[in-house]
């Protein structure tokens, strides 16, 4: 636990096959308030950290398992973050794996898993395709990345 009583991501990452996403509201100091949802999507694994201020739901989204060191640079290079059609997607730094920081807007609580879904969804589809572009790109990015 940190000063705020918060777990840090690493402890709060659900391990492959738990699946279970616990969203918590945050006031704007950062504290934790209360438990806003527990919900069990599909890639829960791909979800580093969960949290709203109850007008907007922010997930970190990440790849799941050990990512090599040299497709750290090229998943970033050819992640398209538009594809989350998010409000923000933000780069997030201090990560073992590459991870984004996603903000969206939802009007409703109920919105909050269906929302969540949707982005996770959006998010491996989008790994899937990253993973594809980049398998030929090991010895390209291991001698210093793309030119």
């Amino acid at each position: 636990m940190n000063d705020s009583g918060f777990a840090p991501e690493a402890a709060r990452t659900p391990a492959p096959g738990l699946g279970v996403i616990i969203i918590m509201e945050k006031d704007p100091s950062g504290a934790v308030l209360r438990e806003v949802a527990a919900i069990r999507p599909e890639g829960a694994e791909y979800v580093a950290g969960a949290w709203t201020d109850r007008s907007e739901l922010t997930l970190v989204l990440t790849a799941p398992g050990d990512v090599e060191d040299w497709a750290f640079e090229a998943i970033f290079d050819h992640y398209d973050t538009a594809a989350l059609g998010a409000a923000s997607v933000a780069e997030r730094d201090g990560m073992a794996n590459p991870a984004w920081e996603v903000r969206a807007p939802f009007a409703d609580p109920s919105e909050i898993e269906a929302l969540t879904n949707d982005l996770i969804r959006r998010h491996k589809a989008e790994l899937s395709d990253v993973f594809a572009v980049i398998a030929d790109k090991r010895g390209e990015y291991e001698a210093g990345g793309p030119s």
